[in-house]
C-alpha cells in the first residue's frame, strides 16, 4: 500500500508543479509517511518525514 501511494503523491506533486510535500496519514494505532520532492527549492535538500513545512505554505 505504502508503494502505491508513494506513486500517487510523487504524480500528483509532479501534476501540482510543486517543489516538495509531506503526507501523513494515522490509523489506529498506525502512522504512514509518504515524502516526495525538495523541501527548498535554493537548498534542494529532499523533504523526509522530519521536514517542517509552514502552516499553509505553498
Amino acid at each position: 500500500m505504502t508503494n502505491e501511494l508513494q506513486k500517487l503523491v510523487d504524480q500528483w506533486r509532479v501534476e501540482a508543479n510543486i517543489p516538495g510535500v509531506s503526507v501523513g496519514i494515522v490509523h489506529g494505532d498506525k502512522d504512514i509517511v509518504v515524502t516526495s520532492g525538495i523541501e527548498s527549492v535554493e537548498t534542494q535538500l529532499p523533504v523526509t518525514d522530519k521536514t517542517m513545512f509552514m502552516i499553509g505554505s505553498t
